[in-house]
């Protein structure tokens, strides 16, 4: 193309407008049809036919009127990508082609040489202006005629060098000499030895699939360019669209274990979605080893998708997201959610235009995705995740049958692909607004006329005798496409014109905002699944094309009633604007974890009368569900030879957002948690021993297992003692060294130590005692004890009572898995093994010991693996109820490290220690050397699981003592943020804001805000000590960070017939720490009034809780009660309730300061039930006390 004409009627353009403003003309319509002439000869300058609508024109007219000139039209965006896509027709495979101006910032002409020329040029500017201003209509009409001549011809020339070039490559492919231009537009060529030469090199050709090349195209992998040269020069059809193949996923080893990957992708243009998101769904990966030596996970795909109505376009681009999860991990977040492996972004055409055909290795690139940089900036300046690629194939689908081959082995098949590159480009990201991003090509522009017959004529004449000798047969079978592909094709474009007329008709639909609320779930209960997902989507009648609007629903968990699912919290979703066409429906898929249907229904979603819609169906529905056929109970049955006890329901709500967000109903899951599994704890019963003999007893101990988080380096004590706790001296006290290689929480110490046989005392027990240096108190700490006796009773198989019963007793021989109990032995009291049962223990840690009865002094003791299940269990260390539930969690969550990594890694540990193993082993003796008769604090066992927000926390307030006003009592919590009960939100103070209350009462904040209060006060307490019997309330969802919950206790003070609510005081208790919850039975000191405002925003600035509390106090902006008012509270993670009895008198005393005494329950009081009033029945009264506390105006929103 000539650059330099398009540069000429720019520069015409220009000179008759600056002439038709300098003589004062002022028409609208000339200019804004002056700069759509500009503008299209700006474009088509650069490729590209926009139409342009008339904001455009006018928007255009303005910046002229004004004095802007084109400049910012030549300059941008077009510049930036004429540099990132090339110069003018580039030949992809040889690097030859029509080189192309570079677009400029002004059109301006270069002044004529002659004087006469400048003469010539001024005399025809006066001439053109004043006819203009006596006739602009005539002359208007006059130059857009002009301009459309010359842009026609403009194109004409374009399709002559594109025709050629397509010449130029079939001949280079064929091996044939070139011909020149001039030859081909006079058919001077000499055409029989061109055409009898074409035939006998097509006829000579081997098979593709002999892998012969015919082409020697570096972008085309070697081995495959038979195949791939065959579709990769066909001309692309929108409607027609390309085929995408997903054949392999190769990924490195990653820190994260993951069994199964899913892609996703779409097709962007620029920095804009183009596309639906389409799917590749979860596929099992398996290890492999590549040619190059190194481990990878492969998975497999086979996934076939077509992408339809993608015009062909450089800022077009497949942008693909790989997720990965694992499906055996215990915990329900890592098989749910599944996390981002990488992603990548690959342009879908060469600058020549075309299909980017071939099969390609891909590389993926780490996350986050960042949608504005470009494919060839990605490509050169992001590090890509090493040993990791998608392998896939894509092609026209005119030319899919000749496509590659599936290869089976993914080893030898990475071999076949090649990896696209890309040069830098100046342009890094994509434009972020509308203005500077490369307009679209619009073939419709320019209207169609005939081709002027003596420019293409001859091209086309030569190409048809060029082609002549071949049979159009021979070139079906070895390059077209087959008659069933033809036939996919025409239906492919017979559904793109429905999907057309389709998009019409919903353009022009009525539209609605739409909510859609989950309610509940009802299954039959040979559907055993622990949660449910719901994937909605929005279909029409004809099933195409898919609609934007859905949603998958957060996993609707197993309910406390039989045979129901739902969400706590509620699932609520939105949609603007939704097309209402009759019979479109949405449609729900039920799914479980792994991804499998489990059930399907549909509603319609509009109402209808007589063809017009006029609304929403809304309202409450029960969608009848169907189950899917191939669905399977627990035992293997397909459910449809069951008869159902419950009809599969999906109960939702309908509504209008505008309206609000309508109350949902109240669910409560069950706390669902995986088994326990078979390598954590391994059930061993107790064998029966033989009689004492008076042997020597050797005790090894060999290791501990899932010791606390907290831990760092571990140190067992152990001593034999009588029942009584007498000393036995024949066994002097033995304690474990340090071993730097042996895992953190599970350490192996193999220490053993001999007593001598003879006359021992038949209640003999061995107590042990574990200690540790807190990682996070940095002190040493006193993990807990053990204990096992060395004898059993014949008759009862426990430890004997006395020794009367030496003549009857048996060795307790073997191996033995004890618990850890978070006790220090009260000496003052018998000590029972089998009487620790109610002992609480370190929950999941136990010790490995071994008690050798022989005759010799020392003998060989083996180890043994915990594998081998020779360490008996029970009854010792049979798992608790709430061991059951943590023990999954517990074998997840620690990670191998060993001990000298642990210790390196330590705040607390000297520089001395860190120069060598030596060093650290002295230093680790001196530390913890210690006399395990001075008493030291136990280790915190807030630690055993990291908190996790799936199953939250748990928080009770169990009882008030010493509260200033006798009557009913009531404590109520809410949590710090947002502490939406006492911040002032008003209606009035934020006008953008629309959640207000609408009659001037505090909003709810809904951010994490659940205000609870106690609903079962104990009448049988006193009045001004009151118990509440309402348990454990549960928090789920809630992230972990800088939060706190606020105590407020009331009472009910009588006022004329009614009552209101009396501040008696509030607390605080903070919720996390140091990455756990911060679990205890806590006695809390309240304080008078309400929380001041002021405090919340020092701890919206991150401020210590305790600190900011404590300086309050100092000040006396914050003063404690008079009459040391105190609340009992108990906070643990929610999986750990059973571990946290109801205990109002063994509450921790830490909070309440130095003076502990002076919270100590004091003054006569009655009990609530001499409250009631006489002709009111305590059902009655409680309802009243109720009425009056909804009367406080920042409870209002809450009851």
């Amino acid at each position: 193309m000539n650059s330099l004409q398009c540069d000429e009627l720019l520069a015409e353009v220009q000179r008759v407008r600056d002439e038709y403003l300098r003589r004062g003309g002022s028409d609208i319509s000339v200019l804004a049809e002056l700069a759509s002439m500009e503008r299209e000869a700006t474009l088509f300058k650069y490729g590209k036919q926009p139409a342009l609508g008339p904001a455009d024109l006018d928007r255009q007219a303005a910046l002229d009127v004004t004095g802007n000139t084109t400049d910012s039209i030549q300059g941008q965006p077009y510049g930036h990508q004429e540099q990132q896509y090339g110069h003018g027709l580039q030949d992809e495979k040889t690097g030859r082609g029509q080189q192309q101006v570079q677009p400029s910032r002004s059109a301006a002409v270069p002044p004529p040489a002659k004087s006469s020329q400048r003469t010539t040029v001024t005399s025809n500017r006066v001439e053109r202006a004043v006819a203009l201003q006596a006739d602009d209509a005539t002359v208007l009409e006059r130059l857009q005629q002009q301009h459309k001549l010359r842009m026609l011809k403009l194109q004409q020339e374009r399709e002559v060098l594109i025709m050629e070039q397509d010449l130029r490559e079939l001949r280079e492919d064929l091996g044939l000499p070139q011909i020149s231009h001039a030859e081909i537009v006079s058919g001077a060529s000499s055409l029989a030895p061109a055409a009898t030469d074409a035939s006998n090199a097509i006829q000579a050709a081997p098979s593709a699939e002999a892998g012969t090349t015919l082409s020697e195209s570096a972008a085309v992998p070697l081995g495959t360019q038979a195949a791939t040269s065959s579709y990769r020069g066909a001309f692309y059809d929108p409607v027609r669209g390309m085929c995408l193949y997903w054949d392999y996923l190769i990924a490195m080893q990653t820190n994260v274990k993951w069994t199964h990957s899913q892609t996703t992708f779409t097709v962007f243009n620029g920095a804009q979605s183009a596309q639906p998101v389409q799917i590749v769904p979860f596929q099992p990966c398996a290890p492999i080893t590549l040619s190059s030596g190194m481990s990878a996970a492969c998975t497999i795909m086979r996934s076939q998708h077509s992408i339809v109505g993608v015009t062909a376009t450089p800022l077009n681009r497949l942008v693909v997201e790989v997720r990965i999860k694992d499906e055996t991990s215990p915990i329900a977040r890592a098989r749910l959610n599944p996390v981002c492996l990488g992603w990548t972004s690959f342009d879908l055409f060469s600058n020549r235009l075309q299909v980017e055909a071939g099969t390609w290795k891909v590389p993926l690139f780490p996350p986050p995705i960042d949608f504005n940089i470009t494919t060839a900036s990605l490509y050169t300046t992001t590090t890509p995740l090493p040993n990791t690629c998608l392998l896939l194939r894509i092609c026209d689908v005119a030319y899919i049958a000749s496509m590659l081959e599936e290869n089976p082995d993914p080893v030898s098949a990475e071999q076949l692909y090649s990896t696209k590159t890309y040069t830098s480009s100046q342009q890094a990201h994509f434009p972020n607004s509308d203005v500077s991003k490369p307009s679209l090509t619009n073939i419709n522009r320019i209207p169609a006329s005939p081709s002027p017959i003596g420019v293409i004529r001859p091209l086309q004449d030569h190409l048809q005798q060029f082609l002549k000798p071949v049979t159009l047969e021979s070139i079906k079978r070895k390059f077209g496409p087959s008659e069933s592909e033809m036939q996919r094709a025409a239906v492919a474009a017979a559904n793109a014109k429905a999907v057309a007329a389709h998009m019409a008709l919903i353009s022009k639909a009525k539209t609605f905002d739409l909510g859609l609320q989950m309610e509940e779930i009802r299954m039959p209960e040979v559907v055993s699944v622990r949660a449910l997902i719901v994937k909605m989507r929005v279909v029409d009648p004809q099933g195409e094309p898919p609609t934007p609007t859905g949603f998958t629903s957060l996993p609707a968990e197993a309910g406390i009633e039989p045979c129901t699912y739902g969400w706590e919290r509620g699932d609520v979703h939105e949609f603007v604007a939704v097309p209402a066409l009759d019979k479109r429906k949405a449609v729900f898929d039920l799914m479980d974890e792994q991804g499998q249907q489990v059930a399907t229904g549909s509603i319609e979603i509009f109402k209808f009368h007589q063809g017009e819609p006029f609304g929403i169906n809304d309202g409450l529905h029960e969608v009848a569900l169907t189950l899917a056929q191939r669905r399977k109970d627990i035992s293997g049955k397909s459910v449809q030879d069951n008869p159902l006890d419950v009809q599969p329901t999906l109960v939702l709500r309908v509504y209008n957002p505008k309206y609000g967000t309508p109350p949902s109903k109240r669910f409560s899951p069950r706390l669902v948690v995986p088994p326990i599994p078979a390598e954590a704890w391994i059930a061993v019963p107790l064998s029966k021993g033989e009689p004492y003999k008076g042997e020597s007893i050797t005790v090894v101990i060999e290791g501990a297992r899932f010791l606390p988080e907290n831990v760092t380096t571990t140190r067992v004590f152990a001593k034999l003692y009588t029942n009584r706790f007498k000393p036995i001296p024949k066994f002097p006290e033995m304690s474990t060294g340090f071993n730097l290689d042996s895992p953190i929480y599970s350490p192996t110490f193999n220490v053993k130590q001999t007593l001598d046989g003879g006359n021992i005392d038949p209640t003999a027990v061995l107590v042990f005692k574990v200690y540790s240096i807190d990682n996070y108190a940095v002190r040493r700490r006193l993990v807990g004890s053990a204990a096992l006796n060395l004898f059993n009773d014949a008759t009862t198989m426990t430890q004997p009572e006395s020794r009367a019963t030496a003549d009857t007793s048996l060795v307790n021989a073997g191996a033995f898995q004890i618990p850890i109990y978070s006790v220090d032995f009260d000496k003052a009291a018998p000590l029972r093994v089998n009487k620790l049962g109610s002992t609480p223990r370190v929950p999941c840690a136990t010790l490995l010991i071994r008690l050798v009865f022989s005759k010799s002094k020392d003998p060989p003791v083996p180890p043994l693996p915990y594998s081998s299940e020779t360490y008996q269990s029970i009854p010792y260390s049979q798992p608790t109820a709430y061991e059951e539930k943590l023990y999954p969690f517990v074998i997840a969550e620690r990670p191998p490290h060993t001990t000298r990594d642990r210790m390196l890694s330590f705040e607390g540990i000297s520089k001395s220690a860190t120069q060598g193993d030596d060093a650290l082993l002295q230093w680790l003796e001196k530390v913890l050397e210690i006399s395990t008769s001075d008493p030291l604090p136990l280790m915190s066992t807030n630690y055993i699981v990291k908190y996790d927000p799936l199953y939250g926390f748990s928080l009770s307030v169990d009882s008030a003592t010493n509260l200033t006003t006798k009557g009913f009592a009531v404590a109520v919590v809410g949590l710090y943020p947002p502490a939406g009960m006492y911040r002032d939100e008003t209606e009035g103070d934020n006008e953008d804001d629309d959640e207000d209350g609408g009659d001037g009462k505090p909003k709810p904040m809904k951010a994490y805000d659940d205000v609870m209060y106690t609903k079962a006060i104990d009448f049988a307490s006193p009045a001004r000590h009151p118990v509440w019997l309402d348990g454990f309330h549960r928090y789920r969802y809630r992230p972990m960070g800088n939060m706190a919950a606020i105590i407020h206790v009331f009472v009910m003070v009588q006022q004329g017939n009614g009552w209101q609510p009396s501040s008696q005081g509030w607390t605080y208790l903070p919720i996390f720490e140091n990455g756990a919850v911060n679990m205890g039975n806590f006695r809390l000191p309240l304080y008078e009034g309400d929380p001041p405002e002021a405090l919340f925003d020092e701890w919206d600035g991150d401020a210590d809780f305790d600190e900011s509390v404590a300086e309050a106090v100092a000040s006396k902006t914050i003063r404690l009660s008079r009459k040391a008012s105190s609340v009992v509270v108990r906070l643990c993670d929610a999986r750990r309730t059973d571990e946290m009895p109801f205990d109002v008198f063994g509450a921790h005393s830490d909070r309440l300061g130095d003076d502990v005494l002076r919270y100590k329950a004091s003054g006569g009081s009655p009990l609530v039930s001499a409250l009631v009033p006489r002709k009111m029945s305590p059902d009655e009264y409680v309802q009243r006390m109720y009425q009056g506390l909804s009367t406080y105006p920042p409870l209002r929103p809450y009851m």
